[in-house]
């Protein structure tokens, strides 16, 4: 992770803030040319008629793991389990997949459950992060993009 945005940074000069919102308003307003963002937030613009396009860089996008897990410590474990259930289950994704644009905007991995297909261009490499590893470097990695990417 490091060495990719570490590049970018030296190399374009992109600003990012702590969320898509106002990266994403910055870019549409022209007061950046590039910017990173979430892509399902930058389709959902373009899809209302922002001014914007997206570049995949053929190394490959990082992915967010889209994990769900129960806390070890979890007080009411079986309603968080029935939870779970429900929300991989092909009714759950459905629910999922029927809301509003930019989050809601994903391929789902639950077999027969709809997802938004062809919302991304075909041929992406995908490069997945291990959600283990995140878990234990979660303050490492916050601080890291703090200090190096996000603008206050």
């Amino acid at each position: 992770m490091r060495g990719l945005y570490s590049f970018i940074w030296a190399k374009v000069r992109l600003f990012m803030f702590d969320s898509n919102g106002p990266t994403i308003t910055d870019l549409i307003q022209g007061n950046v040319k590039y910017a990173l963002a979430q892509d399902s937030a930058l389709i959902a613009k373009m899809k209302s008629g922002a001014p914007i396009k997206i570049v995949y860089p053929a190394s490959g996008v990082t992915t967010l793991s889209s994990n769900i897990a129960i806390d070890s410590k979890a007080p009411h474990a079986e309603v968080a389990k029935e939870f779970v259930n429900f929300a991989l289950s092909q009714e759950g994704q459905k629910i999922l997949a029927a809301g509003s644009d930019g989050d809601n905007n994903y391929e789902s991995i639950v077999k027969g459950a709809p997802g938004k297909a062809g919302i991304r261009p075909s041929g992406i490499k995908w490069n997945e992060l291990d959600a283990s590893y995140s878990a234990k470097h979660e303050n490492e990695i916050k601080q890291w993009f703090t200090e190096n990417i996000v603008q206050k």
